[in-house]
This record gives C-alpha cells, structure tokens and sequence, in this order.
C-alpha cells in the first residue's frame, strides 16, 4: 500500500480549493482521432477530495490562429485566455471540459484515498488503470490506443 501514502502525502500538501492534473492519456476514438482526458483531484476541504475526468478547453486551432512575427510562433493569450501550451494541432487554455459530456461534472468525491469507490468510478468511465497504478505529482502519459 505504498501508493496510499504516497496520495495521502500529496493531498495533504494541496492547498483547499486546488485542482491539480494528477494523470493524462489519449483514447483513440479512430484512427487519426483521440480524446486527450486528464485525471484531475481537487481538494475540497481539509479531509475531503474529488476526482473528476476533463479534456483541456480547445483555443483555437493552430493554422487559423494569425501569430505576429514578432511573437516567435507562440501566443500568450486568445481572445483574453491565457494559453498553457499546444496540445495537437489546437491551443489549450488553463481550463477543462467535463469527459464524456461537457455538460454534466464527471466526478467521484471521497474522504480516503483508499475508498472502494474511486477505483469502481474509474472503471465505470472504462479507465484501464487503478488509482494504485498512478504516481500523484509525476505526470505520466498513457495511451489507450491498444
């Protein structure tokens, strides 16, 4: 159960309100197409957590985006958004879209990391991992594509 203490130490340094992207993968949904889902865990107040899925919120697409030449083929913001960075051929934000639907909050909230629900939740929404399988705080990519 090393991986317990290991998200019990993580939650604890977070501070109430936080939401940190605890884990990221894509889900080909066909060939030349994928779903980029993060895993994310917000702390909601000193005992309690959730996990919820979200995609990073598409800016823009690159190739319509106009970048000044003096701006060395990177934008800071679009349209008043602040940009994290390329994900694929799109501009992502700081922000996220509730996966599957963005319309409805897909999440789990629990008091221990070790509650039977969190991994029940996980494979509900057909994740092919464990909340033992991952690392809180070192990103790792998965790619659901086999």
């Amino acid at each position: 159960m090393t991986y317990l203490k290991s998200w019990i130490t993580f939650g604890e340094k977070m501070k109430i309100g936080n939401c940190e992207e605890v884990y990221y993968w894509e889900d080909a949904i066909y060939p030349g197409y994928t779903d980029d889902i993060c895993l994310l865990l917000r702390k909601i107040d000193k005992d309690t957590f959730s996990l919820s899925l979200g995609t990073p919120r598409r800016l823009g697409e690159i190739g319509d985006i106009q970048v000044e030449d003096d701006e060395d083929d990177y934008m800071d913001e679009i349209d008043g958004e602040y940009v994290r960075g390329q994900l694929g051929e799109y501009y992502i934000g700081y922000d996220y879209n509730s996966f599957p639907d963005q319309d409805v909050e897909n999440k789990v909230i629990f008091n221990k990391f070790d509650d039977a629900k969190i991994n029940l939740w996980l494979k509900k929404n057909k994740a092919r991992f464990l909340l033992e399988d991952i690392e809180p705080g070192i990103m790792t990519i998965f790619n659901n594509s086999h």
